[in-house]
């Protein structure tokens, strides 16, 4: 029966490295006394085995090589490359295990059993950063080996390189992390720099920035320096520190603001204004009251906490978050007619004092009022009075009080004051002849809005008229002066006059007050009968007068 044996190798201290070609090599730039130094740097990966010495046997068994590999330089992923050599072997070159380094020797007539290309196994696995790789080697004796090698241990000298295949060394990098302003005020937009310098060259990258462990910004390398703005920091002493992440030439490094950044509190001058959404408002109109929370101070904090609203000194609901530093209150319609006092008083936070502001004026509520017609004004005639009568109505205020103005159309007819129980009279004889669109607007008070009626339509009738006709004299001598009067009724009518000797025009004579008047000498010998004719206007008929005889002597 062939056997299958395997050589295990029991490694103390598994990793045989050259200094000169694997070991830590500084460029030291500065001095130690100073965070601010550079130096170049090769990376290395730690191995421990679970034996110890170095000694390998064969048995029945077998053992295996078991590992683990630690990455020494975070931030990199570097290939892991095992190779089984001689203890003799130069590091880094791939050497097989021969028979000859096997003590006893092997005879050599079995040397070809022992596999010869262990040499280059490598392990299908990455390292991640900060991570750690563990697995196992076999190192095993061909299968066609001789049955007088079992049971037999034999002594070599195997050992493992840990070959950093895929990365060149890097120079050491070091960051340095300044801030301006530095004290700052609380709200004040802070500007982090990272100065990050290498040896034989420039880093490139980013930089991360910390509060704490808390991450708070990113800033991209440019010429060796990375900034970032932050304007949220709260009052006190915070920890910055400054991670540069490194690139393909440079390592990561990490820089601490000296004494931190300090964040003072802003001034916590604080006042306030209220404003209303409606003022003044209607009776049983909804208000929405805003605070704004006005800073005085060179930080751009923005105050927080809660304002409470006061309606005539009481508590209007509860208290109003801030939110940007303006509190807006819930909506109110219940406000009686008249002044009301509003107040907003704010908390105030950590950052910013209590205040209390107040609405300029205080928040009016006024009456709703309507006017209406208790019937529609009658038909009257030109010349007669036409009277119009109207009736408030109201909410909310106990009794309105001013007056009615009255109109025909955009003309003003007169004003009239409200009597007790918010009625108006008003009476007029101006109205010409025709229809009239008449309106009645109340121009409200102190706490009560105006109104305006709807328009109704008054009629005022075209008016006959009469003429009366009187003579200076009943009989005159020929040739002497006489004088006709022509009186029209009504007396404010307007036109002319004409007089006539039967059908003979005398002359033509315009009211004035109701009356023409007529002299003539030029009336001939015997009886004349004289009238008046009036012509009418546009609100009073014509008319002619009675005729009167008049005698003329020789």
């Amino acid at each position: 029966m062939k056997t299958s044996w395997k050589i295990g190798v029991a490694i103390g201290l598994a990793v045989i490295i050259s200094m000169m070609t694997f070991g830590v090599a500084y460029a030291d730039s500065g001095s130690a006394t100073t965070n601010c130094q550079s130096q170049s740097l090769c990376i290395f990966t730690s191995v421990t085995c679970n034996y110890k010495g170095c000694t390998a046997y064969i048995s029945n068994n077998g053992q295996n090589i078991t590992f683990n590999i630690s990455n020494a330089y975070p931030g990199y992923d570097p290939s892991v490359t095992f190779v089984l050599s001689n203890k003799n072997a130069t590091p880094g070159v791939i050497s097989t295990i021969t028979p000859s380094s096997i003590t006893p020797a092997i005879p050599s007539n079995v040397s070809s059993y022992i596999t010869t290309t262990l040499a280059g196994i490598k392990l299908n696995q990455i390292i991640s950063a900060n991570g750690a790789a563990n697995g196992t080697i076999d190192v095993s004796i061909g299968n066609n080996a001789p049955q007088t090698m079992e049971g037999k241990n034999y002594s070599m000298s195997i050992s493992i390189m840990v070959l950093q295949s895929s990365q060149p060394c890097l120079t050491k990098t070091n960051t340095c992390l300044t801030s301006i302003p530095n004290p700052s005020l609380f709200g004040q937009i802070v500007t982090f720099t990272a100065n990050v310098t290498g040896a034989g060259g420039t880093p490139t990258g980013t930089v991360t920035f910390y509060d704490g462990q808390t991450n708070i910004g990113t800033g991209t390398l440019s010429a060796g320096l990375a900034t970032f703005n932050d304007s949220g920091l709260s009052i006190g002493t915070h920890s910055i520190t400054a991670v540069y992440g490194g690139d393909t030439k440079f390592t990561t490094s990490t820089g601490t603001l000296s004494g931190g950044q300090t964040v003072n509190q802003v001034s916590k001058s604080t006042s306030m204004s209220v404003s209303s959404s409606k003022n003044p408002s209607d009776y049983g109109q909804a208000v929405i009251f805003t605070a704004t929370i006005n800073t005085a101070s060179s930080g751009t904090g923005t105050p927080s906490g809660t304002i409470q609203f006061k309606i005539d000194g009481a508590n209007f609901g509860g208290p109003v978050p801030v939110s940007k530093g303006i509190a807006t209150s819930a909506a109110i319609s219940t406000l009686a007619v008249g002044t009301h006092t509003i107040t907003a008083i704010y908390s105030g936070d950590t950052n910013f004092a209590t205040s209390t502001g107040s609405l300029s004026g205080g928040q009016k509520v006024r009456g709703i009022t309507t006017i209406t017609w208790p019937y529609k004004p009658n038909p009257c005639n030109w010349g007669q009075p036409c009277t119009f009568k109207v009736q408030l109505g109201w909410q909310g205020s106990a009794s309105p009080t001013g007056y009615v103005t009255f109109y025909d159309g955009s003309n003003s007819l007169g004003s009239c004051n409200l009597s007790n129980n918010g009625s108006a009279s008003f009476s007029t004889g101006n109205l010409g002849f025709g229809s009239h669109n008449i309106t009645a607007v109340y121009n409200g008070d102190d706490n009560d809005d105006g109104c305006t009626s709807n328009a109704v339509n008054q009629t005022v009738n075209k008016v006959n008229s009469t003429t009366n006709l009187i003579s200076s004299a009943g009989s005159a001598k020929g040739g002497s002066l006489v004088t006709f009067k022509a009186t029209v009724t009504p007396s404010l009518a307007t036109g002319i006059v004409t007089f006539k000797d039967g059908n003979t025009v005398l002359g033509t004579v315009s009211l004035s007050n109701g009356q023409a008047t007529l002299s003539t000498t030029k009336l001939s010998t015997g009886i004349h009968s004289i009238t008046a004719v009036y012509s009418g206007d546009p609100n009073c008929n014509g008319s002619t007068s009675n005729t009167i005889s008049q005698i003329i002597n020789h």
